[in-house]
């Protein structure tokens, strides 16, 4: 039986997750996850509110990274709650 050779082009890797949070300027909603800690629900939960600062085209929302971290400065602790 033959052997098998190894690929000699590594497959490259898609940006998910944290990784998308640590070179972007704007962020998804799972990418600000990683920054904010909060859980993607809450997180879609504030964006509806309008509560988190975001760019919205068509259905999908951009958060501007430098809007996120002032928004994260003013709120001094105090969290929004959910209704």
């Amino acid at each position: 039986m033959p052997r098998k050779t190894p690929n000699p082009r590594p497959m490259k890797r898609k940006l998910h997750g944290t990784h998308q949070a640590d070179s972007r300027a704007t962020l998804t909603p799972k990418g600000s996850t990683a920054i904010t800690g909060f859980g993607l629900n809450y997180t879609y939960e504030l964006l509806r509110r309008g509560l988190i600062p975001s760019i919205v085209v068509g259905k999908r929302h951009f958060i501007p990274r430098s809007a996120l971290m002032r928004w994260l400065d003013s709120c001094g602790g105090e969290l929004p709650k959910t209704a």
